[in-house]
């Protein structure tokens, strides 16, 4: 019984709470409908492996998921205090998202 209370969750549902926590992140400023369709097509994956090397591909290259930061200057509003803990509550999730599809060894 307490096995199925206390069931660690798998990796694929550790690597769908952080897209979660990111689509609604992303889902706050404006110009970032691409980036929350593309992540929101990343939950329909269950494979495991096809799922880390989707988002390890959302990763690399001009443009990508890396370079999103929130600015005034990028259409987001908020003051700078607020935009600053914004960017970091981003980068703390994108890191762990990330982290999740490394092989382990």
């Amino acid at each position: 019984m307490f096995k199925k209370l206390f069931r660690q969750k798998s990796r694929v549902e550790r690597i769908h709470d952080e897209l979660k926590v990111l689509i609604e992140l992303l889902e706050r400023s404006e110009g970032r409908e691409l980036w929350v369709s593309q992540l929101r097509s990343l939950m329909e994956a269950t494979n495991e492996t096809q799922l880390c090397n989707a988002v390890q591909a959302i990763y690399g290259g001009m443009g990508s998921f890396n370079d999103i930061v929130f600015h005034n200057l990028n259409g987001d509003t908020g003051t700078e205090e607020e935009l600053n803990g914004l960017n970091e509550r981003f980068n703390h999730h994108k890191t762990r998202l990330y982290g999740l599809t490394q092989k382990r060894t």
